[in-house]
């Protein structure tokens, strides 16, 4: 299974869909003005835009058969990778200090990737010179409710007492 996020392969999944109903509508003869409205009428806000559904009408009366993006040319993604994340998270753990130019010496890639991933994969931030998660795990969550409820009581019960231990 691809490690893909599932509302991209579905997205994908339609733009194949909505590929072939346009190669099946222009193999008919009609027109991209029909096939908008056509397709806008089935897909609702999830058709395709006028100016997709006439590059691939276009790409179909020139007689292309595959309905697959074509292939890009360069590098492929590998700095994002799930590893890549893995190995950068356990860095930024043993030391939430490390800069990130540092991280990207260590890792051998870009300084701009090493930062994607901290921000985007990771989903954290810098604050006050360490690296630390945006959003508490919901265990933490829970914790700190738990705390809360606890200072409150002690403090709804004897606020004298609350304030003079601190």
């Amino acid at each position: 299974m691809s490690s893909e996020p599932v509302c991209e392969v579905s997205r994908k999944l339609l733009d194949l869909e909505q590929r072939s109903v346009i190669k099946f509508l222009t193999k008919e003869g009609k027109k991209t003005n029909e096939i908008i409205e056509r397709m806008v009428a089935v897909y609702g806000e999830s058709a395709p835009s006028y100016y997709k559904v006439k590059f691939w009408s276009k790409e179909f009366k020139w007689r292309r058969e595959s309905i697959e993006d074509d292939l890009h040319t360069g590098r492929p993604v590998e700095a994002t990778s799930e590893e890549m994340c893995q190995k950068l998270e356990s860095l930024i753990l043993a030391d939430r200090r490390m800069k990130v130019s540092r991280l990207a010496e260590e890792t051998v890639i870009s300084a701009g990737a090493v930062w994607t991933i901290i921000h985007e994969k990771l989903d954290m931030s810098k604050v006050s010179a360490r690296w630390v998660p945006r959003m508490l795990s919901p265990f933490q969550k829970d914790t700190r409710r738990q705390c809360s409820q606890d200072n409150l009581e002690l403090l709804t019960d004897d606020p004298e007492h609350f304030f003079n231990v601190w």
